[in-house]
């Protein structure tokens, strides 16, 4: 069984993760709204920036200082410690993934060689995914009030169409048939001239558990 920590804090404080948790959720949805009309590269800064908060969120009611970075991979080492469990289940490669991405808000300044590729139901999984492993890790109650039900859950309940739109999560599919089919692929690039190339197409993804008899 996995324990629950309880912890006081100042009103101040209180309000600070409040801060973290809003503008993490609000990042995420903002994200999912760009991926979902293909903008891939700044759905997916988004992205990061929506775990950053939630990261940050979690390491501030750990207790740890919170370091000027928007680096989201640095934070995992914290996260092992804080909760090995939720650093197991995440996906680290797509953490690392992100991660680069951010580096992008200023293109003149990604090194020589950098590339990236991003697809767009990829990316919307895995950070549905990961954001139903974050958003109620921490939960605030105020004195003399019940706990009620934060937006996440009641945006799932009222199907809104920001969280809901292709959320494998709150569908019948599985991961597996929700990434197979035809997908959206973003690639960019800086080659050895330091000329930015920007590629973009569709791949006809085929299912993980299709076998082929040779």
């Amino acid at each position: 069984m996995t324990s629950i920590r309880t912890k006081s804090i100042t009103h101040q404080d209180g309000l600070k993760l409040l801060g973290f948790l809003k503008n993490a959720y609000d990042d995420y949805l903002a994200s999912r709204a760009l991926l979902n009309h293909n903008l891939i590269l700044q759905g997916a800064i988004l992205a990061n920036t929506s775990i950053e908060k939630y990261f940050k969120a979690i390491l501030m009611f750990k207790g740890d200082t919170i370091k000027h970075t928007h680096s989201i991979k640095n934070f995992l080492p914290s996260i092992k410690n804080f909760d090995i469990s939720l650093y197991k289940k995440l996906n680290k490669e797509f953490i690392h993934r992100l991660d680069a991405c951010y580096s992008l808000r200023y293109i003149d300044t990604v090194p020589e060689n950098f590339k990236i590729t991003l697809l767009k139901k990829q990316t919307l999984a895995e950070l549905d995914f990961t954001i139903s492993l974050v958003f109620d890790k921490i939960k605030i109650k105020q004195k003399n009030r019940d706990e009620n039900k934060n937006q996440y859950q009641k945006d799932k309940e009222s199907n809104r169409n920001e969280l809901c739109e292709n959320n494998y999560l709150f569908g019948a599919l599985t991961k597996d048939t929700f990434l197979t089919g035809i997908d959206d692929v973003y690639q960019f690039y800086v080659d050895n001239y330091k000329n930015f190339i920007e590629i973009k197409y569709q791949t006809d993804i085929k299912s993980k558990q299709t076998t082929t008899n040779i």
